[in-house]
């Protein structure tokens, strides 16, 4: 492969990595407005719509990428990076079997939320959902149904997204749960949901440990249960088979630590600040100010080269606590396209090479 093919590869997965880690937040933000109800249903039920969306779109060019990351790289929180894979994988077997564009946010809905039924929230009107529940082990056998009834009957999703979350654990051999489904009695997107669940389980070693690497894990399941998985789906994944091992280092994004100083937009006070890394759309600044997310900072800094930029205008997206210190990450407001351009060139040339 060219040298120039590497730097856009990499560049390529720099910047699916940055959408995940955005895909993340938002769905920290979803979960925490439907478990502990910080939002009215209606604006739960739309930021699931908008999170749908916006996996959807995200992964529409990078499939490949995305799914090195979903095999290479943790993002937290357990439950929600659980649920943010398996609805990518269900993305990306979806596209590539194919199901019709229109019904991708019925597979992508159905496997974001098919877990809700696992977690005993602090929302008072969820309770009853889970009256029945005694013990870890009925949670394990109950909760896709109860999944699918917060689907249909709490956030009013459609039946269709409800089933596949009830159904991601029945098998086309009939062996699944809760109903014993067989065959044809599984539509083509509960299918995908269950195989997207089941490898992402097996990606992240949680439910299969010791299975080592991903493909050779994942062939060997369809070999010893042919039945269970659906034909066109086991094609879909073997097209991924060929992929290089890929290690987390490579998927870091570009460390290069610069000192910038930093204003909030209608301020007069400058402050010090520095990038930690840095790509074409934005980077994340670590200071000591606590500040709000959607804030506009106006930053300035030198990336060497003769790029030196002063008063850039940028919003905060991100935010946390690392070390004491706040980390947010930001976006450049560059509607031209300009910078975006200045600061990729800079980033193949000089931060991705070898």
């Amino acid at each position: 492969m060219a040298a120039t093919d590497k730097s856009r590869l990499r560049l390529a997965r720099l910047r699916a990595l940055e959408d995940f880690e955005g895909f993340i937040t938002s769905a920290e933000l979803v979960f925490l407005n439907l478990f502990e109800q910080r939002e009215s249903l209606l604006n739960v039920k739309r930021s699931i719509e908008g999170l749908v969306a916006k996996l959807i779109s995200g992964v529409e060019t990078k499939n490949l990428c995305c799914f090195e990351i979903i095999a290479n790289v943790d993002f937290g929180n357990r439950f929600i990076s659980h649920s943010v894979k398996t609805a990518i994988i269900a993305i990306i077997l979806g596209r590539t079997i194919p199901i019709p564009e229109t019904k991708l946010p019925v597979v992508t809905t159905g496997a974001l939320l098919h877990d809700v039924g696992k977690v005993l929230s602090k929302n008072p009107l969820l309770k009853s959902f889970f009256k029945e529940i005694k013990g870890p082990e009925d949670i394990k056998l109950k909760h896709s149904v109860i999944s699918g009834d917060i689907i249909s009957d709490f956030l009013g999703f459609s039946g269709e997204i409800a089933q596949t979350a009830r159904n991601h654990h029945e098998q086309l051999d009939g062996n699944g749960f809760p109903q014993k489904l067989y065959g044809s009695d599984i539509s083509l997107f509960d299918r995908v949901v269950f195989s997207a669940n089941f490898a992402e389980n097996l990606l992240s070693h949680s439910d299969y440990p010791g299975s080592g690497q991903f493909f050779p894990s994942l062939f060997s399941a369809f070999k010893q249960y042919p039945l269970k998985f659906d034909p066109a789906i086991q094609t879909a994944f073997r097209a991924y088979a060929d992929m290089p091992p890929i290690s987390r280092r490579k998927y870091e994004r570009a460390n290069i630590t610069i000192s910038a100083n930093y204003r909030v937009a209608d301020s007069f006070h400058s402050s010090p600040a520095r990038i930690l890394d840095i790509s074409g759309g934005g980077a994340r600044m670590r200071c000591k100010e606590n500040m709000d997310v959607g804030a506009i900072l106006l930053l300035s800094f030198s990336v060497g080269h003769g790029m030196t930029y002063n008063s850039l205008t940028c919003k905060i997206v991100r935010k946390s606590m690392e070390d004491g210190l706040f980390i947010y990450g930001v976006d450049f407001r560059d509607k031209s396209g300009t910078l975006a351009g200045k600061l990729d060139a800079y980033v193949q040339r000089y931060l991705l090479r070898g």
